[in-house]
């Protein structure tokens, strides 16, 4: 059976170990013909890849789907409907809405909640001989009497037994010597009111051997000749041990690889031991969730740290000659335009290499959508709306306005030379202008 998996275009880039994880497991339960059309990271010939992976007459179409990409990949899968392709849809949008997803998005056929490798292949297997699918674990699907049904959520206990993913398969495969994702751990057990990683990986945090995770970047070198890897976990250093065993490996393996903390690590899970060892062993940069630097709004987030363990956290890392840079929110639950002013000094004190400002986006499931819904007035649907990319608030309340919360959010990335944020992918006069005005004003 042909299946096409694709990764729709969105402001975040980054490879999809997701789909490279279930590429391998389809290939490793007998389907051989799987491509990944990867639409985020290669950006050359879109359309023409699209057309290609059409004429290709594939029986299966499968979509990864984040708030963000929701509508580039409606409008892509539209398309594969109309060619006779089965549609299904996974990832994180679709593991917090399951029913709702389907019955909001009425081209795709089926969808799947929470990790599928071990059930996505099954399915696979049962829509090729033509049996009953209603069993599988974590599928969504329209009964015969026209409801949406879903099944319990399926969950990896064991992350070793996984065949490692397979990123050959993706027609981006030559972008990914310094950019490697890996993923050693899934799963959070801590309640950040704003965050759905937690509803999304579940609450059980599960993790792979150090040796296991080396054996990994061991056949990536020889498979894509990686030079360097970011780790995408969102907890990489629960395990003070078991992260430092993993940079001893590193350095005992001699791979020679650089390699970053791109999405977070937590200030109370890192000692000196720990920073000195990942730059021994090729870490150059690392990220921390700081969110705001206001007392008060910081501990009603329920992040379970305190500020001074960050600004701790960011001194060690620097005296062990590691890029430090954080990731802040513009307009939380409690907060001011005067609160976030304060939070940007604050910030700069820190020295950090780079802060990234978003704007708080009541994700649904979320603590930080109920207190909205009661709070604040919503102005438009949180998967229209960029929240640090040309970002737009999606709600204010009588004490922070939409102007204001827009207006700090530009003002904190200018000062925090965080350019990134003021451009679209494809940059025309008017965003050089606005840049520009914006810099100056």
């Amino acid at each position: 059976m042909k299946i096409i998996l694709i990764d729709a275009p969105g402001p975040v880039k980054g490879f999809n170990a997701g789909l490279a994880y279930l590429a391998a497991s389809l290939k490793r339960s007998g389907n051989s013909e799987v491509k990944v059309v990867d639409l985020n990271n290669n950006t050359l010939n879109q359309e023409q890849r699209i057309r290609e992976a059409l004429e290709s007459n594939p029986s299966v179409a499968g979509f990864s789907i984040k708030s963000h990409t929701l509508k580039p990949a409606v409008e892509i899968a539209q398309r594969f409907k109309a060619a006779g392709a089965v549609l299904v849809a996974g990832g994180p949008e679709v593991t917090l809405e399951k029913n709702k997803f389907l019955e909001s998005n009425s081209v795709f056929d089926y969808c799947f909640a929470g990790e599928t490798e071990n059930t996505f292949p099954l399915f696979i297997n049962a829509l090729e001989k033509k049996a009953d699918v209603s069993g599988i674990k974590g599928l969504c699907y329209r009964a015969p009497d026209g409801s949406i049904r879903s099944n319990e959520q399926n969950t990896i206990e064991t992350l070793d037994e996984l065949v490692f993913p397979d990123y050959s398969v993706f027609d981006s495969v030559s972008l990914i010597r310094d950019k490697y994702p890996l993923v050693t751990s899934r799963g959070c057990p801590y309640k950040c009111t704003y965050c759905a990683v937690g509803k999304v990986s579940g609450r059980p945090w599960r993790f792979r051997k150090p040796e296991n995770v080396i054996e990994e970047l061991i056949a990536a070198k020889k498979e894509y000749g990686i030079t360097a890897f970011n780790v995408a976990d969102d907890n990489f250093t629960m395990d003070l041990g078991r992260a430092k065993t993993i940079c001893k490996l590193l350095l005992d393996k001699k791979l020679d690889l650089k390699w970053s903390c791109i999405n977070g690590i937590r200030a109370d899970r890192v000692d000196d031991e720990l920073f000195s060892l990942m730059r021994r062993s090729g870490c150059e940069a690392i990220w921390f969730g700081m969110e705001s630097l206001d007392n008060q709004v910081f501990d009603s987030i329920c992040k379970g740290e305190k500020i001074e363990t960050i600004i701790k956290a960011v001194e060690l890392a620097k005296k062990n000659n590691i890029s430090v840079s954080g990731f802040f929110i513009v307009g939380l639950p409690g907060s001011t335009y005067k609160k976030d002013c304060e939070s940007l000094c604050i910030s700069r004190k820190l020295g950090l290499n780079e802060a990234l400002w978003s704007l708080a986006v009541p994700i649904p499931h979320t603590e930080m959508a109920e207190w909205a819904q009661k709070n604040a007035k919503i102005l438009r649907d949180y998967r229209n709306a960029s929240f640090y990319k040309l970002a737009r608030p999606v709600f204010e309340t009588s004490d922070y306005s939409s102007k204001e919360r827009e207006k700090m959010f530009y003002k904190a990335n200018v000062i925090s030379r965080c350019y990134s944020a003021f451009f679209p992918e494809k940059i025309g006069p008017g965003d050089i202008f606005r840049f520009i005005y914006l810099l100056i004003k």
